[in-house]
Order: structure tokens, then sequence, then C-alpha cells
């Protein structure tokens, strides 16, 4: 749907144009929470273990170290400030220049992927 706005909006909104847009459902999503709620609606145990940031992130610059052309590390600096970090994006500028507006939650979102929250924890690995 964004898409299809930015293309109408390119053609006749100037102001649209040279911009970069983020596209969500406009909420902040706390990351490891949705993920165990992720994992919870797949019937698969949350995760509660974590180790430090700043020992993930001397493992990661080892794994990079130890890299090769050929092959990219699996485990990177970069991942781990991705994943120690909830996002939130402002959508602000496609609302305003692309006339977009979020049509459902990301609740809603996971209860039409994954079907309606299950009441019952998931099974302990």
């Amino acid at each position: 749907e964004a898409h299809l706005l930015a293309e109408k909006a390119l053609d006749n909104n100037p102001w649209s144009r040279g911009k970069a847009y983020f596209i969500s459902q406009g909420e902040p999503v706390h990351l490891w929470v949705w993920i165990n709620e992720v994992l919870s609606r797949s019937k698969l145990a949350p995760v509660k273990r974590s180790v430090p940031v700043w020992l993930a992130l001397g493992l990661a610059g080892l794994f990079e170290a130890f890299a090769s052309e050929e092959k990219e590390p699996r485990f990177t600096r970069f991942l781990v400030k991705e994943m120690a970090t909830s996002h939130y994006f402002n959508i602000s500028a496609a609302e305003r220049y692309l006339g977009y507006k979020p049509k459902i939650s990301v609740d809603r979102a996971l209860d039409l992927t994954f079907g309606p929250r299950n009441p019952d924890p998931p099974l302990a690995a």
C-alpha cells in the first residue's frame, strides 16, 4: 500500500520527492517482548537467558576477525547492536507526504498471522 501511495505522491505532490520514508504500524515494539510473543504463538518456549552486550560484542568481534572474504560471519557486532535495541521509526513523513495510515496494529497483525493469542503458556523446552 505504501508503495502505491508513493507512486501517486511522486506524480502529484512535489513535496514528497527526494525523501526517505519509514513504513510500519506506527507504534513502538519492544524487540524481545515481540520475539517472545512470536515464539509463544508458535508454541515455542520464550527466550529466558541472555548475555551482557559487552560480551556479545567481544565474541562477535572475534567472529569477524576470523571470517574470510568468501564466508561472512553469521555473528557480527552489527547484529548484536540491532538485537540489543528496540527500534521505533517515526512514520509522520509517510503520513504527511504520502497519505499513509496504518490499517492494523502490531497485535492485530500477530492475530492475523498466528491466530488469536493462546491463553496457555508454551511448554518448556
